[in-house]
Order: structure tokens, then sequence, then C-alpha cells
């Protein structure tokens, strides 16, 4: 997933996009949770000084539901592509 979905010209907010998304294919869970998630960011300011971000629980949850939703309309775009509604 990584491979086909990671571009350099991506966006901050679609590499974390992408990043939960694989972490919820890849959990051993069912049903994702921003419990079980904790994604920090590292970032530059204007100055050049790194800093860190760690995402608050309701903006992964957010991105989770997100995720489902996009996967939701996939699903049902391929069953109507198969004919297998």
């Amino acid at each position: 997933m990584l491979k086909t979905d990671y571009k350099e010209e991506n966006t901050l907010d679609t590499n974390i996009k992408l990043a939960i998304k694989i972490l919820v294919k890849t959990m051993d869970s069912t049903t994702p949770s921003p419990e079980r998630i904790e994604l920090l960011v590292m970032k530059k300011d204007a100055n050049g000084h790194i800093f860190t971000e760690t995402l608050a629980e309701k903006q992964v949850l957010t991105l989770i539901e997100e995720i489902q939703k996009e996967q939701e309309l996939e699903n049902k775009k391929a069953e109507a592509a198969t004919g297998d509604i």
C-alpha cells in the first residue's frame, strides 16, 4: 500500500491519512479506534526549527471515519462494476 499510494508530492495531510490507512489495515482489530493509534508528526517552522506535534484522538478518529467511508465507496463501486450487488 505504501509503495502504490505514497508520492513525493503528497501533502502532509495526505501522508498522515495514508499512515493511518496502513495502520488500520494491519491492526489485529476489526474495529480500529484512536485509543490504539498514536501519531507524532515532525515539522519545521519558518526558522527551520524542528518540532513535534501529537495528533489528538479526535483527529485520529475523524481520519479513521474518513478512511472507512472511502473504503465503503470503493467496495460499492467494485460491486457495481462486477454486478455483485
